[in-house]
């Protein structure tokens, strides 16, 4: 039962930190530039590549469980 919970964690959870990632270093970052807010644009582009990053760390995870 608990192999059960945590692939459905995994099903779900990969997908939202990738498009989350996508979407805060694609549009956001955008708009901060256009607004001409670096830092704000520099921390959404951070935080980005974290959501990436533990996205992609989660999936090649799961395939050593």
């Amino acid at each position: 039962m608990g192999g059960e919970y945590s692939n459905t964690f995994f099903t779900f959870s990969i997908p939202i930190w990738l498009i989350t990632g996508y979407l805060l270093l694609h549009l956001e970052a955008a708009i901060f530039r256009s607004k001409k807010m670096k830092k704000e644009a520099a921390v959404s582009r951070g935080i980005g590549w974290l959501n990436v990053a533990i996205g992609l760390a989660i999936w090649v995870g799961q395939w050593f469980t």
